[in-house]
């Protein structure tokens, strides 16, 4: 689609996806529908290895609830997974699952989230939610 309908669905906060550098080969990837951005930055086969969801708490104010980080085996499959729940006070579930053993182990935590929190994003200006290290 070109940018004007693009724009036009992001001023309704309906959805829409963005290519992050090039159609051919995309770094990253963003979907934006209402209060739900997710962001899917991709490796050099354009798999996803990372995925972050944020939620709109606030009126445009986004946070970073859940990320996961994906391994993948020479063939492309999927052989581990570590998902982390983000929650506002700051406790954090982990889940590590390893598809090969089928094994699922679960931890939680407490962290410092201020790095979880972007505004809700102007339309074309996306880059601080491509920010992998948070």
């Amino acid at each position: 689609m070109d940018s004007e309908k693009a724009r036009e669905l992001h001023n309704a906060r309906k959805q829409y996806t963005v290519l992050i550098d090039s159609i051919d080969k995309p770094s990253n990837f963003v979907e934006i529908n209402d209060d739900f951005v997710g962001v899917s930055f991709l490796d050099e086969e354009l798999r996803e290895y990372l995925t972050y969801q944020f939620q709109e708490i606030d009126k445009n104010k986004l946070f970073l609830s859940m990320a996961t980080h994906r391994e993948f085996n020479d063939d492309g499959h999927i052989i581990r997974g570590t998902t982390y729940y983000f929650n506002t006070n700051g406790t954090i579930k982990i889940e590590k699952e390893d598809f090969e053993k089928e094994q699922l182990d679960v931890a939680s935590s407490q962290s410092d989230i201020h790095n979880n929190w972007e505004n809700y994003p102007v339309f074309g200006e996306y880059s601080k939610l491509c920010i992998q290290e948070r």
